[in-house]
Parts: C-alpha cells; sequence; structure tokens
C-alpha cells in the first residue's frame, strides 16, 4: 500500500502552515519518495540571494502496519530513529516534529 491520500494532505497542510502569512523567507516543503517523506526546511533572508536548505526530519510509512515512524536528520543528513512511538496518524508525528522536545529538528 502507497502512502495514503489523506496522509499527504495532511503533512503538505502542516509544512505550508509553517511561514506566517506574507513571509516568503521561510517555508516547508515534503518531498515523497515512496513509503517516505523528507521534509526540508528552505531559507532565504535576502530576495536576491539563494535558498538554503536543510532536511529536518523523515516520516517513513510502513504498509504491513500502517504505522508511520518519525527519524531526525543529523547535520550530515543522516537519519535516525526518532523516540516518538510508531502512530496511525501521521499528525501525531507532526505534532512530535512542532514539539520538538530535544531539539532534534529545529535548529
Amino acid at each position: 500500500m502507497a502512502i495514503r491520500e489523506q496522509d499527504l494532505t495532511v503533512i503538505n497542510a502542516w509544512a505550508a502552515s509553517y511561514a506566517p502569512d506574507g513571509d516568503d523567507r521561510l517555508r516547508l516543503r515534503a518531498d515523497v519518495d515512496g513509503h517516505h517523506v523528507t521534509i526540508v526546511e528552505s531559507v532565504r533572508l535576502d530576495p536576491a540571494a539563494e535558498w538554503t536548505e536543510t532536511t529536518i526530519a523523515r516520516l517513513s510509512f510502513t504498509a504491513l502496519t500502517e504505522l508511520w515512524s518519525l527519524f531526525s536528520a543529523d547535520a550530515a543528513g543522516e537519519f535516525h530513529p526518532h523516540e516518538a512511538a510508531p502512530a496511525e496518524r501521521v499528525s501525531t508525528l507532526l505534532a512530535a516534529i512542532d514539539e520538538d522536545a530535544d531539539a532534534l529538528f529545529w535548529r
């Protein structure tokens, strides 16, 4: 089973809500690759500058169990399992990214 369309809708809405209204210096992108969704933060402080991108997290969907898992990205772009338990609802893991209790996502 591929990633459910309703989950992609939730992820994309969450990413779109990241930047304050009218602020075009920040944005989040959700890149889908098979059963993975990689969350990428883009920052451009000067309109003439290039975008700077940082991989924030990866969400992984396991079709057999229909569960989502969360991984944080280190500075080298390697992914590490997050302590959040796998969840049926991707919104649970998006909330863990927002909370970022261990400062793994928002540096």
